[in-house]
């Protein structure tokens, strides 16, 4: 859905940091970014939760303050072990004028090189996959939310359908985040992939911009382009068959 032109952007950026802190990088670039927001009119906010060892708790109190802003139409998840640079963060929100949910993903934090997408639609050669009119973004299951757009509509879309329970601080909660088992696959099923389900089944795409350069911040930098792996697939694959022939 695109924005009407009578409608003005005010993006919340919103961080999950159970210990209250966030990496000197990552401030940095939301810094840099919102100035280069502000010289393009959108207006922009941010919000944190901390304290909170239960991650989809966390997310959904982010969540339950953006809607209690009437203004705001933009949430942006960024989690505070991911590092960027400036002008990543501005063309995630950028997408936010043309799509409802938009993601850029990064490695998990291991050295295999793996990256937080659950599946990309039709695999992962150029002339399978689900893009977009652009064929700029890919069309995933779901995604993490560590670097995550969505818009205000969704979360007003899929409320009805959601549980909530009572935190102590915010009264009703609605539970757009939360953790479950799939009982068909015997599979343990993550806060994000349960999110991106559920929008889903409310008629949500969720997309993937796999040109962003992001790093996942552990002992060490898990840094990567997801677009840089399908090359790498590519490759292995034209290897396998020379060595099948």
């Amino acid at each position: 859905m695109r924005d009407t032109p009578a409608q003005k952007r005010r993006v919340i950026i919103a961080i999950p940091a159970y210990d209250c802190t966030a990496h000197l990088e990552t401030i940095g670039a939301i810094i840099v970014a919102g100035q280069e927001l502000q010289k393009a009119g959108i207006e922009w906010g941010l919000i944190y939760q901390g304290g909170s060892s239960i991650i989809s708790t966390a997310r959904n109190a982010l969540v339950h303050t953006f809607l209690s802003l009437p203004e705001a139409t933009d949430l942006v998840f960024i989690d505070s072990d991911i590092s960027f640079k400036a002008e990543e963060l501005l063309k995630l929100i950028a997408w936010g004028a043309h799509q409802d949910i938009v993601a850029g993903a990064y490695r998990i934090k291991q050295d295999e090189l793996k990256y937080s997408v659950h599946p990309i639609l039709g695999g992962k050669n150029d002339d399978e996959m689900t893009f977009d009119q652009s064929r700029l973004l890919v069309e995933a299951e779901g995604v993490a939310t560590g670097f995550l757009l969505i818009k205000r509509h969704v979360f007003e879309t899929m409320q009805p359908d959601m549980l909530t329970y009572n935190d102590r601080e915010l009264g009703k909660v609605s539970a757009f985040f939360h953790f479950d088992i799939d009982e068909k696959e015997g599979k343990y099923v993550g806060e994000d992939i349960y999110f991106c389900k559920k929008a889903k089944k409310a008629g949500f795409k969720i997309w993937l911009d796999p040109s962003m350069w992001l790093s996942h911040v552990g002992l060490k930098h898990f840094s990567g382009r997801l677009a840089d792996s399908f090359h790498a697939i590519e490759k292995d694959e034209d290897e396998k068959i020379k060595e099948i022939a």
